[in-house]
């Protein structure tokens, strides 16, 4: 029991002389953030809800930051990404031309498959950048 007042008391001498140095300087401090990222990007497109029906997949490498595919199938029911931290940008024409028709931004599809119910002809994603902002 000693031991747990002793350390108890310990931590808090510790939080409290942070809390102290973090008042004083007053600044804020914006980092990237060192989670790390899957290398490769993937999502996978499905034409039925609930992950279901044939799914075209596709793969990203590292150095492409935003690439573009044409869809086979016109409608997009579901889909699933690797990485949360994406902007998904859906067009009606090919090649990811012309107005988008839908846009995700940070999406819920990274936790699970997230259904949509939208026409489209290409898609295109855009790694965003994660920033951890930290007050010093």
């Amino acid at each position: 029991m000693q031991f747990f007042k002793i350390s108890l008391l310990f931590a808090l001498a510790i939080q409290a002389m942070a809390a102290k140095d973090d008042q004083s300087t007053g600044t804020t401090n914006i980092r990237q953030s060192v989670s790390p990222r899957p290398r490769q990007f993937r999502m996978d497109v499905y034409p039925q809800s609930n992950l279901k029906g044939t799914p075209q997949h596709m793969v990203s490498n590292n150095g492409v930051t935003s690439p573009c595919w044409n869809l086979d199938s016109k409608h997009i029911r579901s889909l699933v990404v690797n990485d949360p931290m994406i902007k998904i940008t859906f067009y009606r024409s090919s090649d990811c031309r012309g107005a988008s028709s839908k846009t995700i931004r940070s999406t819920r599809a990274h936790d699970g498959a997230q259904n949509l119910s939208l026409k489209a002809g290409s898609v295109k994603i855009v790694k965003l950048q994660q920033l951890v902002v930290t007050d010093k």
